[in-house]
This record gives structure tokens, sequence and C-alpha cells, in this order.
């Protein structure tokens, strides 16, 4: 997408913020300590390596406290931060620097769903698509005339896919849309009207535009970067903004198969920026429950605070908070059934949350598993 470039690794150990796909050199593995703890690893099997001058290189053969980053969340934003306390920070010139004291917009690195559903099920590779920066100094470059990114499907949408977009939201933006469309049709078109009486407006056009669907406007804060997300139900599109549900859906008036193409639309007038969009395909998990085999992930007892960590090893033991392995684990009929702590779980997949709910023992509210 405009703006938006991957990090690629040299074989010498050099770094490139310079490309606009992924391929081998773009490849980063996140190999973790634990789950807020991991060390880059390149394509070419070395780890990245902060210098005490700010600058940084792909050359340590070895894990070391050096190499070790902590991983900084902000929903689907991260920042990367030194065993130093700096942060990594991408330059204007696209150099990629290692000597910020703050988590900022320079600063912030952009979770691609398909990568983080590809590490829950055991391929660690992360394409790590960092922020453009935007100030009055250094400004993005413009967008294309047209204001309109596109991104063609490599297949029809369907049942239990999903559509994720992000953008960045200023004070003083009038509008903008996401448009799911066929070959020369809007099959579906979400768009958000912040003048009054700031509206969300869904409607279709095939032979003009056809009956709108009207729901008020979700709250925006300037400078806030915000995810899109349209959930093909069986009978509908369900529209979510930072995961809170639009009180309307649109149920489809020209079926899923139609669909052929993604459009971003008003990206560039008034500020408002388009960072990103993708489509994360049902098929994309094999079964109901991902795969948990050496993995470690946050355990909230009480459905939200973090009071631990589960980790299950290949051995379908269970290593509670890093201590000893213990209990069981085993997914049957698509649930995780767990035993640790001498307390018997059974817990569901929840594919709107991507995280793990707690069913049996019951609780209220019910205790949650994530792997951040």
């Amino acid at each position: 997408l405009h703006g938006l470039q991957f990090l690629s690794v040299q074989p010498d150990g050099a770094i490139e913020v310079n490309r606009a796909e992924m391929h081998q050199f773009e490849e980063i593995k996140l190999e973790f300590d634990d789950p807020r703890h991991a060390h880059l690893r390149s394509y070419h099997g070395k780890y990245f390596l902060p210098r005490s001058n700010g600058s940084i290189r792909v050359d340590a053969s070895h894990k070391s406290q050096e190499t070790q980053f902590e991983l900084v969340f902000q929903k689907n934003i991260f920042g990367l931060k030194t065993s130093t306390g700096k942060f990594l920070s991408v330059q204007p010139n696209r150099r990629l620097e290692a000597n910020r004291d703050h988590f900022q917009l320079w600063e912030m690195f952009l979770v691609s769903f398909r990568d983080l559903v590809n590490h829950i099920h055991g391929d660690a590779t992360v394409a790590h698509t960092p922020l453009p920066p935007t100030s009055e100094v250094h400004k993005a470059p413009a967008p294309p005339p047209s204001n309109l990114s596109r991104k063609a499907l490599t297949s029809p949408l369907s049942v239990g896919d999903m559509v994720l977009a992000y953008g960045k939201y200023t004070d003083g933006n009038n509008k903008f849309s996401v448009n799911v469309r066929a070959s020369d049709e809007s099959v579906f078109i979400l768009h958000v009207d912040f003048r009054p009486p700031q509206t969300v407006v869904l409607n279709s056009r095939t032979n003009g535009w056809q009956r709108e669907i009207r729901c008020p406007c979700p709250n925006f804060t300037h400078n806030d970067i915000f995810e899109v997300k349209i959930k093909c139900d069986k009978k509908q599109y369900r529209i979510f903004f930072n995961d809170h549900e639009l009180e309307k859906t649109f149920p489809y008036r020209q079926p899923l198969s139609s669909s052929a193409q993604l459009a971003l639309l008003e990206g560039g007038k008034n500020g408002f920026e388009w960072l990103h969009v993708t489509d994360i395909r049902q098929n994309t998990w094999d079964g109901s429950f991902p795969k948990v085999d050496n993995t470690t992930w946050n355990w909230c007892h009480n459905g939200s605070d973090v009071n631990g960590t589960v980790t299950f090893t290949p051995n379908h033991k269970v290593k509670w908070s890093g201590g000893k392995e213990h209990g069981y684990w085993k997914i049957v009929g698509g649930k995780l059934i767990t035993e640790f702590n001498g307390v018997h779980h059974v817990l569901r997949w929840n594919t709107d949350t991507y995280s793990a709910v707690l069913l049996k023992p019951k609780r209220a509210p019910a205790s949650t598993m994530g792997m951040f």
C-alpha cells in the first residue's frame, strides 16, 4: 500500500526499509523468551543487534541479552524496545535506528492479523510493516491523484472471511469509505461521514445506488489509529470499529462470490491516511482451535487482566508462568482441554477476538487466554 514498506535484511546484515512486497529477505522471525520479549532473526539466520551509537545491524550469530527486544503493544500497533530501553524508529530517509526514548508514530509497526494467525499456528514468520512518519516537518508523500487504493482479492470472499483496514483520523476529516467491489460494481460500501449529524451509511451500487442503511458514527480522536473490521456472516456483513460492533448490519444484496476487489476511498484528504488493508480467510484456520504446542499464552483469570502465562509443551504438558511441567493438554472436538494448577479447563476459540474463552469451569466473567 502507498507509504508502507517492509523491513528487508540484506546478506551483509544491512537493513533497508524500502520494499513494497514481502519476499525472503523480508522474512523476520520472532523467537520468544516469554509473551513480551523476543529476538528478531532474519532469513539469513542472524539476529538484530542494536549498537550503543543508536545504529542497528543484523549480524549476531547467537541470542543474548543485547539481541532481546520488549514488545510494547497498543491494539494492533506495536513498538520494539531494546535491552537498553530505546525504541526502534524508522526515519524519513528510511533508516532504521534504535535511539528513541518514546513510543510515537515513527516508532510504531503495524501488526498484520494474517501474520498473527500464522504465528499462532506455529509459523513465527512475521512481516513487519512500519507506519510512515507524519508530522509538520516530515509529511508522508501525497497519495495517487485518484485518492483510491485498491487491493485485488486472490479469490472471492466467503462466509467466515474478514476484511481489515487501518487508518489514522485527524480532526477536520470529512469522510472515508471501505468498498467491496465486483468487477464494475460496489457490492458493499461502508461510508463514514464526520459532518453533522455524523453518520455511518451502508449501501451497495448495482445499476445505481440502492437503499441506504444508516446508524450513528462511532467516536474518533485526533491522531487516533483505528481498525475497521468487516466480517462475512451467513447472511450479512457485520462491521466493527476497534472491536465495537455497529448497531446495524448489512444483508447480502449480491453473492459473496461476486467480490473481486477491496477499495479504500478518501485517503489523503484533510490529513486522513489509510495505512493498511488485508483480507483474512476462514480457511486460514485448520479446525476450530489453532495449533498450541510449543506456544505461550497470557492467562486472564478475570477475563481482562493478565495474571500469569500458560505454556503448552510438545509432549502435551503445561507450564504455569514458566514453572515446572505438569498437567496435560489436548484438542478434542475443536476445543482445548487442559489441566494446570489442579484445575480442569475447557476452552473454545473466539474468531472475533483471536483468543480462547473458558467454557468450564463456569466463571463470570469467563477467563480468557490470548497469545499476547
